[in-house]
């Protein structure tokens, strides 16, 4: 089984201040959307690690999109992912590397 990283850094904004759990959520399903694709784009196994890069927004925190993101890849080509989450100096939120399991 070989690894390859793909460095994808697809901003999502935060959104708006006081959002709750369905908006970490709709942000999650997106960002695992994202990873998979790269699974798919690149004929891969699965992926075996995300790293998010996460603003200063005060409304989501990195421990609700960590348990966003394992929940948003359950049932997928994601499940199992180690997710890394980062902080940047810019606000949203980024799917900056996806490390993809190829065929033998």
């Amino acid at each position: 089984m070989r690894s390859r990283r793909h460095r994808r850094c697809h901003r999502h904004s935060g959104g708006s201040r006081g959002s709750g759990p369905m908006h970490e959520l709709a942000v999650a399903q997106r960002l695992v959307d994202r990873a998979v694709e790269t699974v798919r784009d690149h004929d891969a196994s699965r992926v075996r690690a995300m790293r998010i890069a996460l603003g200063p927004d005060d409304h989501l925190t990195p421990e609700a999109l960590a348990f966003s993101v394992e929940a948003a890849c359950r049932g997928t080509l994601a499940e199992g992912a180690n997710i890394q989450i980062t902080h940047m100096a810019t606000s949203g939120v980024r799917l900056c590397d996806v490390d993809i399991e190829e065929p033998a």
